[in-house]
């Protein structure tokens, strides 16, 4: 321990001495402080004490130690020869960019948490995830459970979360799918479409002329004189969603008929020729409702993680009353 980490620590020691019914507060503040090397500390002070005859003080030292090992050191992963303690965990999935994922299934486990499965559907849910997991005998259930620190209690929590997820979203949004879908329709429509693009309007006018004459198949003039990756596919793109092209090719497929062949454009920095290949309706099928209602989820769950105001400062805590007081009168500092 350096000079530096030594001083802080220890006059941390001597302010909970002269404030002992404040313990619980001052280590609440300090918990940037709070490490393994901190109750060694505290306890080589508190040796030093019982050696000196000052017993109270001693005895309240141990149980300082024996809270933090308790309360902030709880919950201590070791990855590797890298100690990782509870308080901690926080700074590094904010450093990770994991806490809003984080947070996001702490907002999803309240929102289902009020919500039952029938025993045959925790029968299936628990089949389910066996063939998922590929687990066929007790024995591997038992050894994926003792893998995950799981019970097979938690384990059964585990396998209904995607189910009590699905109940969850057919309750809020499924009496409204039709007109949501009816919103979203016109950017669910898939497109197939064709393109040649130039960077010179002459080439493109060339081109369209010996299209329109039929002098050769779109294709084959894709292949040989597209400037973009859609050459490869002799110029045919998608089937994709209807708002995938750029706005001013979507407005010409939308106004288009099947075969129809638009005139060169100024698309950006290119000059297209397009021609609309198939139009595909979409359907409010099962995949399509289902796909709805997750998007509907997820526009929800966002709103949901906005709203959250994350606060790092430390919060005051009620003073931990099983820590034993040293009168006033009776207030050591530490002892060299």
């Amino acid at each position: 321990m350096n000079e530096q980490y030594l001083e802080t620590r220890q006059n941390l020691i001597s302010v909970l001495l002269t404030y002992p019914t404040q313990a619980s507060k001052v280590l609440s503040h300090n918990q940037k402080l709070l490490d393994r090397n901190f109750v060694e500390l505290i306890e080589q002070v508190s040796t030093r004490m019982t050696a000196n005859g000052n017993h109270q003080a001693a005895n309240f030292l141990q149980d300082i130690a024996s809270k933090i090992k308790r309360h902030f050191l709880s919950g201590i992963l070791q990855v590797g020869k890298q100690t990782i303690t509870a308080s901690e965990i926080i700074p590094r999935l904010t450093k990770y960019k994991m806490l809003p994922q984080f947070l996001s299934e702490i907002i999803i486990d309240q929102a289902i948490a009020p919500l039952s499965c029938t025993p045959e559907e925790k029968a299936f849910a628990l089949e389910q995830f066996k063939r998922q997991q590929q687990i066929t005998e007790e024995n591997e259930l038992q050894t994926w459970c003792k893998h995950n620190n799981l019970t097979l209690s938690e384990l059964e929590t585990f396998a209904l979360r995607p189910l009590k997820i699905q109940k969850f979203q057919q309750e809020k949004w499924g009496h409204r799918l039709e007109s949501y879908f009816l919103e979203r329709k016109e950017q669910l429509d898939q497109v197939s479409y064709s393109m040649i693009r130039f960077q010179d309007g002459g080439a493109a006018r060339e081109i369209y002329h010996r299209l329109t004459e039929e002098e050769q198949s779109f294709a084959e003039l894709a292949r040989e004189h597209s400037q973009g990756a859609e050459a490869k596919n002799g110029g045919l793109i998608g089937p994709m969603p209807m708002d995938m092209p750029h706005p001013t090719i979507a407005r010409m497929l939308k106004l288009s008929q099947p075969g129809q062949l638009w005139q060169p454009t100024q698309v950006g920095e290119w000059i297209v020729i397009v021609r609309l290949e198939k139009l595909i309706p979409a359907q409010l099928d099962d995949r399509m409702r289902w796909r709805l209602l997750h998007e509907l989820f997820n526009n929800w769950l966002s709103k949901q993680l906005n709203q959250i105001k994350i606060d790092f400062s430390p919060q005051d805590q009620e003073v931990d009353n099983s820590l034993p007081s040293l009168p006033l009168s009776q207030n050591l500092l530490l002892t060299h």
